[in-house]
């Protein structure tokens, strides 16, 4: 209900304003000593509207105050009476900032009733509140006293005369300055029991900003504080001349806290115990309804909390609906009675929703305001060789990094999981269903930014997307049916893509004021760079060479990013605060390999040798099926498709192409199997040495290894004689000399074989190593360390997910997976933003509700896969199953 509407219930109200600004104003200093304090916090619900809990802002927010108060002569009246007479007055009784810069009153010219400051009869609490805005361009702590002035006597139990305060009632706000950090995470800065979970889900579980090129993404994680000053007599009275919260707000509370007679009892300061602590531990005081009580199997490895708190977690989804209720409307409490709607922020005025103390005063009580935090990747400078700027930034569901699984879709099912609670936030404050809501205010801007989102937020959605990398084409060919004919204006998916996605986007702080993104290093890399810097070779056949960047760290490029604090609302004569930036590189897996293998023990056996090839490209993911022809010099006998077993790899999925028109003069053509492999027999009883060149046709590109049949020392008999096998591993250089005092070249046929690094100025030509092989009993040959081993088994990959929402068309789910087979199974986490027009007092409104949906899809893998989705998904998380 807007501010108008509800003074219109009363029949219009008249306003009093009086301001009083008492403390003067000095320069920051550092900040005061924080404080934590344990504090036994009563087991009986407490109505905080009895608190002086402050309410808190930053710089250039709109801040509304509120109380409601019931009134026992209304009860049994059908129409409540007539409220004009009914005043209310806010009075600025002191001001910790600069006292040339004091909150203003939001409201009209010597109090004419057309402002924020009013009395209206809510409906929805069946009480009579007060309430009015306050709004600060700078940072400090005011106290506020809110007056009733009842002319009339309507409010008869009062027991006060006419034209005298019927009602006082004093608040605390602060506005403070936004301080950011942003840290990498890793897998153990996750609850202890969702770390296996979590590292299998991070493409850099140690947090080290690793990636490679496709893979799983990094969690960022973005903390803001707040610093208020305190100078005058709050300096005086607290001991220092700024506060810091969240870190101060123990210290402030046992300096400042304060509560009506009904609360006397004990230390005023454990009050202001409102929320739980994100840490995981577990405990829980005597509930009911019981089933927040029992501890689930599967958490019983969580520490225990100390006796007498309450974690506040989430109940089983029946304990209050029996069908589902959204993940954060049913949360366990200190008081042993279960939350009945837990979304932020706190508000005194809706206490049974918001109020969810764990027993504990510490520095996550605070209520931090939420901040806009943009996240921002440095956009590619578009040097000729420059390769910054690479991968994109998505969304991470608070569901899912505060879960004790990591799972974050079953909490419907699994009391426990959920341990953080808000996982939702009104924005702005008052922007909360129903007619009686207070915390952070403000009106749709006009020429300012203003809040990104009105209503309830999920914690933590991508606000806004201020910058998207377009992606298209380079000039660095992948896979293509005839390479020299082909080119990325006629077929640009046959070509290595650039960078696409989000590249810097706007995301909200949560109650204790944390934030995190997801980097995401994605396919998409400034190949042409790297083909003008020389680390991928291009050629005549169309082929681009990529194999000296394997596992390069930061081989295909980088990223930068940094996290800035803007004020959320109003612009302010304050900077907005950038957080110090961290790094991320990305490696690519891309390798084309040869090999050779003895055939076999025996002197028939050393007649023949079996040479495989393996492909692989950036994400490690195989060229399955691609065509790969061999070709024999003329110390060849035959070259024949081999289907066996070498090497502890079975190449029965390799098969011959018959007819090929592309096919080198001579060759043997062979299809590689849903691991990249192919394999050949290559015959030769002359006790000589064959060259054996691979062209993968669908990649330009050309491996050759010469395969040494030497007489050694075997019997001579059958088909020639045995001895020492060399198996060499050629990777090409690039056709200029490299600038620099040194160039490394990493050479590397699969992740986790041996590395081989040749150090020192690469120039045209090619580097090469050798690997010989023992000699075992007569006739026997063994080869020793192959520079190909056996590829290991390709595990499926869920490589990329991403709702993509468009202004006109329906709105899809992109989906990537890699794997060795044609289809794949996914579970999608489907959130829907359903919006009814529903009746409430004698007005329609929008109730908007979320419907949380899991739909399993049978996609095929190794490309992109759209799955359309309704106008109304706003979210969609997604694992393979």
């Amino acid at each position: 209900m807007s501010r108008t509407k509800r003074r219109l219930v009363g029949g219009g109200v008249s306003l009093v304003l009086a301001l009083c600004v008492t403390s003067a104003f000095a320069a920051l200093s550092a900040a005061g000593a924080t404080s934590q304090t344990s504090l036994p916090t009563t087991s009986t619900q407490w109505d905080p509207q009895n608190t002086n809990v402050p309410y808190l802002a930053w710089a250039g927010e709109q801040v509304r105050l509120e109380k409601c108060v019931a009134v026992p002569a209304f009860d049994n009246l059908a129409v409540i009476p007539d409220l004009s007479s009914v005043n209310a007055t806010l009075t600025v009784e002191d001001w910790s900032g600069d006292p040339n810069f004091k909150p203003t009153i939001v409201d009209g010219a010597n109090g004419t009733g057309s402002g924020t400051v009013g009395v209206f009869w809510s409906k929805s609490k069946h009480a009579l509140c007060a309430s009015g805005d306050l709004m600060s361009l700078y940072p400090g702590m005011a106290k506020v006293e809110l007056d009733l002035i009842d002319a009339n006597n309507i409010l008869q139990f009062f027991g006060q005369g006419p034209g005298h305060p019927v009602m006082s009632h004093q608040f605390l706000a602060g506005w403070m300055i936004l301080d950011p950090a942003l840290t990498e995470m890793s897998s153990s800065n996750f609850a202890s029991t969702a770390q296996s979970n979590a590292a299998a889900a991070m493409g850099d579980p140690t947090g080290d900003g690793q990636f490679v090129a496709g893979g799983k993404p990094g969690y960022m994680d973005v903390t803001v504080k707040g610093t208020i000053p305190m100078m005058g007599a709050w300096g005086q009275f607290l001991g220092t001349s700024q506060v810091t919260l969240p870190d101060d707000w123990a210290f402030l509370a046992n300096k400042l806290a304060a509560t009506d007679l009904g609360l006397s009892a004990g230390n005023p300061a454990s009050y202001w115990d409102i929320m739980n602590d994100p840490a995981n531990v577990l405990s829980h005081v005597p509930q009911s309804p019981t089933p927040c009580s029992p501890v689930p199997s599967q958490f019983a490895s969580v520490p225990s909390g100390p006796a007498g708190t309450d974690t506040v977690d989430n109940c089983a989804a029946d304990v209050l609906t029996g069908s589902g209720p959204p993940a954060d409307s049913a949360f366990s409490t200190q008081f042993g009675i279960i939350s009945h709607g837990s979304f932020g922020p706190f508000d005194p005025v809706n206490g049974a929703e918001t109020l969810l103390p764990n027993g504990v005063l510490d520095w996550a009580d605070a209520p931090m305001p939420a901040a806009r935090i943009d996240v921002t990747i440095t956009p590619n400078g578009g040097g000729s060789t420059d390769t910054t700027g690479v991968g994109y930034l998505d969304s991470v569901s608070k569901d899912q990094t505060y879960s004790r699984d990591f799972l974050g879709t079953d909490w419907n099912t699994t009391p426990g999981d959920l341990y953080a609670p808000y996982y939702d936030q009104y924005i702005p404050a008052t922007s909360r269903p129903g007619d009686a809501s207070s915390g952070i205010d403000g009106a749709a801007a006009n020429n300012f930014n203003g809040f990104l989102v009105n209503g309830r937020y999920d914690n933590w959605d991508i606000a806004a997307t201020w910058s998207t990398a377009l992606g298209g084409a380079s000039s660095c060919l992948r896979s293509a049916a005839n390479p020299m004919i082909d080119s990325p204006l006629a077929n640009p998916g046959d070509y290595y893509q650039l960078p696409s996605g989000p590249q810097s986007v706007s995301v909200y702080t949560d109650n204790h004021g944390e934030a995190q993104v997801k980097y995401v290093p994605g396919m998409g890399f400034y190949f042409n760079s790297l083909i003008t810097s020389g680390a991928a070779i291009t050629n005549a056949n169309g082929g681009c060479d990529l194999q000296s960047l394997y596992n390069v760290p930061g081989g295909l490029g980088s990223a930068t990013i940094t996290a800035t604090a803007k004020y959320p609302y109003k612009p302010v004569l304050l900077p907005d605060a950038a957080s110090s930036s961290i790094v991320k590189q990305v490696a690519s897996l891309w390798s084309k390999t040869i090999a050779s293998f003895p055939k076999g023990a025996g002197t028939n056996n050393a007649n023949a040798r079996i040479v495989t090839t393996h492909a692989q490209g950036i994400d490690g993911s195989p060229f399955a099926g691609e065509i790969v022809c061999f070709s024999g010099d003329q110390n060849s006998q035959g070259i024949g498709i081999f289907q066996g077993k070498v090497g502890g790899t079975s190449y029965s999925g390799v098969q011959p192409v018959m007819f090929y028109p592309y096919a080198p003069p001579g060759s043997t053509c062979v299809t590689a199997d849903a691991n990249g492999n192919a394999a050949v027999e290559v015959l030769n009883s002359n006790a000589t040495k064959v060259d054996v060149v691979a062209e993968f046709m669908n990649e330009g590109l050309f491996r050759d290894i010469v395969v040494d049949f030497g007489s050694g020392t075997g019997p001579t008999g059958g088909g020639g004689g045995g001895g020492t096998v060399t198996t060499t591993t050629t990777v090409p250089g690039p056709t200029t000399t490299v600038p620099g005092p040194t160039t490394t070249v990493i050479q590397k046929t699969e992740p986790g074989s041996t590395t081989t690094v040749i150090s020192g100025t690469t120039t045209t030509g090619s580097s090469s190593t050798t690997a010989a092989a023992s000699t075992g009993s007569a006739g026997t040959t063994t080869a020793s360390t192959p520079a190909k081993a056996s590829p290991k088994a390709f595990k499926p990959l869920l490589r990329v997910v991403r709702l993509v929402t468009l202004k006109r068309g329906h709105h899809y789910v992109l989906i990537g997976v890699t794997s060795t087979k044609a289809t794949a199974k996914v579970r999608l986490a489907i959130t829907q933003k359903i919006t009814k027009r529903v009746k409430q007092g004698n007005r329609m409104v929008n109730k908007t509700t979320l419907k949380h949906l899991n739909k399993t899809y049978t996609i095929r893998t190794n490309r992109n896969v759209q799955l359309k989705m309704g106008d109304s998904v706003t979210k969609v998380t997604a694992r393979l199953i």
